[in-house]
């Protein structure tokens, strides 16, 4: 059993609106499907979501291509794949931290496993501890009222929580943002704000009192992720709960966020940790704390979804997440059966692998390179 193909392709695909958050605004997805074949002719597949005009992510969809294709494939073709730490570890020498491609890599790696194996990949992991996930509903800026409308929509579609993005360069508008989504959803109905780093520690000392009065459910990273103090002082301030993102990458980042008290909560993804196995360290450590963990995932086709479902179902305790919306927001996706929240809540694949099936037509469509010869997809 060896490995005989390996190959990132990158892709884009358009959304039907243009989202605006704290650090940017997102109007095509640019992505890369990882590809590894062993010498049966069975293969494994992953998504990676760079966004590189986001704080912690130091990646490109050209450098992830370019790390996998010129430098790992080397040092793979011909290894067992089933030796997915060893694999892992020689990368991780060879390489550095690159995060965003090895996840790449360590998840096509576990997908590639399970169809070998004729399981899911969730019990190569450990097993499954929930059958479904519930799930939240992110709410990008927009005018309050369109943001209070789309926030009964969601609600009236049974998502369990619901995300409002603040952040922004106007503070103020933010705070009537919120307000007007608590007015939609009514008093009982579980909601969350997400800065994406976006305010000074100024800002977010005046500004998040304010949107306390709201009852967030949580706080998702108002400040800087290097800014732990800055955590660390706005947690004791604020009534709601504090929920690390992009303070947390690696497993020291969540040492150290343990260490010094910075969060009750940390939102994961398994492309800034580096993939399932750094993910499972990260999940571990959190939980011995009795942090939180908050299923998360950048904006992904149903590839990524799976990926993700089939670690956050492992874990004892995950909170709602928005890991499958990615899905939602875009004018095609690239499997033959998308993943989709029903009722607030999303099924995990139980077939071989992490469970969905490529659609050659719509990746074909969706492929940004030329295909050369011999290419795997």
């Amino acid at each position: 059993m060896a490995i005989r193909k390996m190959e990132a392709v990158p892709f884009a695909i358009r959304e039907p609106t243009e989202r605006e958050l704290a650090y940017g605004k997102i109007a095509v997805r640019r992505n890369v499907l990882v590809f590894i074949e062993d010498d049966s002719g069975k293969r494994g597949m992953s998504e990676v979501t760079p966004i590189p005009f986001r704080w912690g992510c130091e990646e490109t969809v050209e450098s992830v291509v370019a790390a996998v294709n010129s430098y790992i494939a080397p040092l793979l073709i011909g290894e067992d794949p089933t030796r997915i730490n060893a694999l892992l570890d020689r990368i991780a020498s060879r390489v550095g931290e690159i995060p965003y491609t090895r996840s790449g890599v360590c998840d096509a790696l576990y997908d590639l496993c399970g169809n070998l194996a004729g399981v899911p990949v969730h019990r190569l992991l450990g097993g499954m501890q929930h059958a479904t996930l519930d799930a939240s509903w992110s709410i990008a800026f927009k005018s309050e009222k369109e943001m209070a409308a789309e926030a009964a929509w969601a609600v009236k579609q049974g998502f369990k929580w619901v995300k409002i993005k603040i952040g922004s360069r106007n503070p103020a508008q933010d705070i009537r943002n919120v307000a007007a989504v608590r007015e939609a959803v009514g008093p009982d109905q579980w909601i969350h704000v997400d800065a994406n780093a976006g305010y000074s520690y100024l800002d977010a000392v005046h500004v998040l009192p304010e949107i306390d009065r709201f009852r967030p459910r949580l706080i998702e990273q108002p400040v800087a992720g290097w800014d732990l103090d800055g955590m660390c002082k706005l947690r004791r301030k604020l009534r709601s709960p504090l929920m690390a993102d992009e303070s947390v990458r690696s497993y020291r980042d969540m040492q150290e966020v343990i260490r010094r008290g910075a969060a009750d909560a940390v939102l994961m993804k398994l492309n800034k940790h580096g993939g399932i196995r750094e993910a499972q360290k990260i999940a571990d450590l959190a939980q011995s704390a009795n942090i939180a963990i908050y299923p998360g995932i950048h904006f992904a086709t149903s590839i990524g979804v799976a990926a993700h479902a089939q670690f956050y179902c492992t874990l004892a305790h995950p909170t709602p997440g928005d890991f499958h919306q990615g899905t939602l927001l875009y004018e095609h996706d690239l499997v033959t059966s998308p993943i989709k929240a029903v009722n607030g809540e999303v099924t995990v694949l139980t077939t071989p692998g992490m469970g969905v099936t490529l659609d050659a037509a719509m990746f074909a469509k969706a492929r940004v390179d030329r295909p050369q010869k011999g290419a795997m997809a």
